[in-house]
């Protein structure tokens, strides 16, 4: 069965799907529309809030970008 990001992340491989990555001391949130890119970034802030850390709002960027694939 293979399986389906649903919005969150993107597909990599058949069974492998990505929702952030870590590059030094930045995030970045992978989400299918900006629904779950709210609901990602909320749920990242709440928990680096457990973890003492605070997301700095005026550095926070975001990018948007519409394209097609297709599934192989």
């Amino acid at each position: 069965m293979e399986s389906k990001c649903n919005r969150i992340g993107m597909k990599v491989k058949k069974n492998l799907c990505i929702s952030s990555q870590l590059f030094a001391d930045d995030q970045v949130v992978i989400a299918g529309d900006v629904d779950v890119a709210a609901y990602l970034l909320r749920k990242l802030a709440e928990e680096y809030e457990r973890w003492g850390i605070s997301l700095n709002i005026t550095k926070t960027e975001h990018l948007s970008q519409r394209i097609e694939l297709k599934e192989k």
